[in-house]
């Protein structure tokens, strides 16, 4: 048996149209975001039953997006800080451009170690990596062999992949509403415990626009 851990992203936001990045902004969905998380509900309604709880950063984009999923499958949302996007400090709401343009030494430094390098005045991947796992660890010990929801952001969700040896074979945007699935088996060795089941799905989506933007 082995615990099932469906992670997934928030619904678009206007600022993913616009490039800016998000970080621990309290940036409400739109509408068609709003829209993302019922299509994702709806596709999971079918499997309401074997989802033993949804939990979820407490980021607005984040917390809406599990609620429209609860409502649906008559869940309940446990919020969690440790599942936030990464803190961007003084480079939230700008644009990758506006950075480039106005903080191009920092930049370079931080893209010759995006992982392990903290945003001025904020975090590093790495340190979010930390969190999340840990977050993830304390679900499963109340959650053995059962399925859970974990609602997140993109790179929170790249961050948990990378440190836990998962990232091979997983380039490209992660989509807004896509569910990145991870199993963990608690007799595995310590890098054998964990599985990518299933990366970035949004067959939920079907044709509708999705956003490039992750945060």
């Amino acid at each position: 048996m082995a615990t099932r851990i469906s992670l997934i992203r928030h619904g678009e936001t206007d600022w993913n149209l616009s490039g800016q990045m998000q970080g621990h902004a309290a940036v409400p969905l739109n509408s068609l975001g709003r829209q993302q998380a019922a299509l994702l509900a709806e596709y999971l309604y079918p499997y309401a039953a074997e989802i033993a709880c949804i939990y979820s950063s407490d980021s607005a984009r984040a917390r809406e997006t599990a609620e429209i999923i609860a409502s649906h499958l008559g869940k309940t949302v446990i919020l969690d800080q440790r599942l936030r996007e990464i803190d961007l400090g003084e480079w939230q709401g700008m644009t990758m451009q506006q950075v480039e343009m106005w903080d191009g030494e920092r930049l370079k430094l931080i893209r010759a170690d995006s992982f392990n390098t903290q945003r001025p005045g904020g975090e590093s991947f790495s340190q979010v990596a930390d969190r999340a796992t840990a977050a993830l660890a304390a679900y499963i010990e109340s959650h053995r062999d059962e399925h859970i929801l974990v609602v997140s952001h993109g790179g929170t969700i790249r961050s948990v992949l990378q440190r836990l040896g998962l990232s091979e074979g997983t380039s490209g945007t992660v989509g807004n509403t896509s569910m990145t699935v991870l199993l963990h088996s608690p007799d595995g060795g310590r890098e054998s415990a964990w599985k990518l089941d299933i990366f970035n799905l949004m067959d939920h989506l079907g044709p509708i626009r999705i956003s490039g933007q992750e945060g």
